[in-house]
């Protein structure tokens, strides 16, 4: 399998971000997904500990999960960014590692 990577161009020149650490999250428990961060939030450049979303049991409010970024410098390129029912399992986003990607510049 392949690395996940984006494609831009800059001045007529493409360039190729190759990620090669990566977290494809997933939810651990079923009830109300409540993002903190919208749309807004892909392809911008986020610190550790940001909180992205909570779980919170439908009937109590409580909240069950909660997830925050785990690398120093976080790139969203995939997120779950509505407010919904969640059941566990559920794919929830995935955040790239800005720190170990490698750009490629194709002349």
């Amino acid at each position: 399998m392949g690395l996940p990577s984006f494609l831009y161009f800059v001045k007529g020149k493409a360039r190729q971000i190759l990620f090669h650490d990566r977290v494809l999250v997933r939810i651990n428990e079923g009830g109300l997904f409540i993002p903190v961060l919208g749309p807004e939030m892909l392809n911008h450049f986020y610190p550790k500990d940001t909180l992205v979303y909570q779980i919170r049991n439908v009937l109590t409010g409580e909240i069950t999960e909660e997830y925050r970024t785990p690398y120093d410098n976080n790139l969203f390129i995939s997120i779950r960014a509505q407010l919904g029912r969640v059941e566990p399992g559920n794919y929830s986003l995935i955040i790239c590692d800005m720190d170990t990607a490698e750009i490629r510049v194709n002349e």
